[in-house]
């Protein structure tokens, strides 16, 4: 069985730790066959941090599926590039409809930001060792993964709604934070799981996946066992109808205590 676990308010508590209890839950099922996977909007480069804390080797897909990482070789196995002139043409577009919006980007070596997301961000250093670069415009050195854009008024719903993603080839994602995030429209959690459930001869009847985020509806919808958190997305707990408890309650640990028996 490949179980997909994504991360923030799944996996980790709203401390952003791996319980104890979580940590076993993963040694056991590893341990009896099962393989386990991290399926995040975060970078590789925070992602494989939370990997070491979880205990989790193998395949890392980061990056809301533009990224797979390979944990043991250390280095980006592949990556979904969103087309460069594309985003050029979507900032462009957002900053003109959107005053006052920032903007971010990421790439597989790290990220950069714009004065006013930087203004917009969280001044606190975290452990998770995103190069991050102030940067007012996209240049050619390295290709865009994914898009950020966040507002200092606008909530992510009301910033997505005003989106121009009906003139350019993208698709927007909420994963829970602040901001939008814009990606390749080839580029899914759940387009990711689908080929490595394949490169691993498995189908989505062996696939169990667990989230809280509208990013991780088609993950879930497309996986045989899609499992909503109890402290999930409103439009998560709609489109999918098997529930575990909260991130704060061990809900990842209750499924796969389950299947360790």
């Amino acid at each position: 069985m490949l179980i997909a676990l994504d991360l923030d308010g799944t996996l980790l508590r709203d401390d952003k730790t791996v319980s104890d209890r979580c940590r076993r839950a993963i040694a056991d099922a590893t341990a009896v066959g099962h393989t386990v996977v991290l399926v995040t909007a975060r970078h590789w480069l925070g992602g494989r941090v939370i990997a070491t804390a979880a205990g989790v080797g193998g395949l890392l897909v980061c990056s809301n599926g533009a990224i797979v990482y390979d944990l043991a070789a250390q280095s980006v196995r592949e990556q979904v590039n969103l087309d460069t002139e594309i985003a050029r043409a979507f900032v462009k577009q957002v900053r003109a409809d959107i005053p006052g919006v920032g903007v971010a980007w990421e790439t597989a070596e790290g990220g950069y930001r714009d004065a006013i997301f930087h203004s917009l961000s969280d001044p606190t250093p975290t452990p998770y060792g995103k190069v991050v670069q102030l940067r007012e415009d996209i240049e050619d050195d390295h290709p865009i993964t994914k898009l950020l854009v966040g507002h200092a008024t606008l909530q992510c719903h009301e910033l997505i709604e005003r989106l121009p993603v009906d003139r350019h080839e993208v698709h927007v994602w909420n994963s829970g934070g602040w901001f939008a995030e814009i990606t390749s429209t080839q580029v899914s959690k759940a387009n990711a799981l689908a080929t490595l459930a394949g490169e691993l001869g498995l189908t989505a009847d062996d696939v169990i996946a667990i989230g809280d985020q509208p990013v991780d509806i088609p993950m879930l919808q497309w996986a045989g066992r899609g499992i909503a958190m109890a402290n999930a997305h409103p439009d998560v707990l709609a489109a999918v109808h098997e529930p575990t408890a909260s991130n704060e309650e061990d809900g990842v640990a209750i499924v796969l205590e389950a299947l360790t028996g």
